[in-house]
């Protein structure tokens, strides 16, 4: 192994549809991860497409929503890929919607209810993985 060799900034995607929401979560990772580079969309189609193409992705946080709901395979593939997954909100909106909560069995993925804080973010980041964050 080199040890001169340049350490890969972390790859993050951010999806939420509210731009504040978006910015303080861009500021919170910036805190403790300065390097990242943090992708920033508000909808479904565009984080399918990020997961899709970022490279190495680090961190997926999406944001689950009523009116725009994810695919519960999206989670599982950008964890395949490698990445923690940080899901905010309820996981009764993460699929088609007939009422039946999702199953998340995957210990890259974890839940982080909203309303939520900088510091239960935090905390989500490093049950997830990301000791930088405790």
């Amino acid at each position: 192994m080199n040890d001169n060799a340049p350490l890969t900034p972390p790859v993050v995607l951010v999806m939420d549809r509210d731009p504040f929401i978006q910015s303080d979560i861009d500021m919170t990772l910036h805190e403790v991860m300065p390097d990242a580079m943090v992708h920033l969309c508000s909808d479904t189609a565009a984080a399918a497409s990020l997961i899709d193409t970022l490279e190495p992705l680090s961190l997926a946080v999406l944001r689950l929503m009523r009116h725009d709901r994810l695919d519960p395979r999206l989670p599982r593939r950008a964890a395949a890929r490698g990445a923690r997954v940080l899901l905010l909100g309820d996981p009764i909106d993460l699929g088609k919607g007939d009422g039946s909560e999702a199953q998340i069995a995957d210990d890259r993925i974890a839940v982080l209810p909203v309303p939520f804080s900088a510091g239960t973010f935090r905390a989500a980041l490093a049950e997830l993985g990301f000791p930088a964050f405790s």
